[in-house]
């Protein structure tokens, strides 16, 4: 992401969103501080680039039905990370199963349709 506030439900910098581990409440998006950046109208300096089309939807308001996006937060996003660190535990800490075992059953698994898009085994 190029953008420097990129988040929609916070209005972190992308500097300090690379760090951070936990919710800083007072970043949360609300509704005066959205309204205030409208009028500013500085795109880098809060992210937001213009009125949300949603809201003219009667009975929708943004700040109401704040969701994430699952595919680019979660799947594409952290989602890389969290595996590494629950694989890495569950082989060398709790010792559930093998790198070995994992692997076999990363190769033969049946894909369908999907064996084009296989994951790579893991060393």
């Amino acid at each position: 992401f190029s953008a420097n506030y990129l988040c929609r439900i916070c209005k972190v910098h992308k500097e300090i969103m690379r760090k951070q581990c936990y919710v800083d409440e007072t970043l949360i998006r609300v509704v005066d501080d959205y309204n205030f950046d409208l009028i500013e109208n500085n795109v880098s300096s809060s992210g937001i680039s213009g009125i949300c089309v949603w809201n003219d939807v009667r009975g929708f308001k943004m700040f109401d039905h704040v969701g994430v996006d699952m595919m680019h937060d979660l799947l594409e996003g952290v989602m890389k990370y969290d595996l590494l660190f629950l694989i890495s535990y569950y082989v060398l800490e709790l010792k559930l199963f093998s790198l070995e075992v994992l692997n076999n059953r990363i190769i033969n698994f049946d894909y369908g349709p999907d064996k084009g898009s296989k994951p790579c085994v893991l060393n």
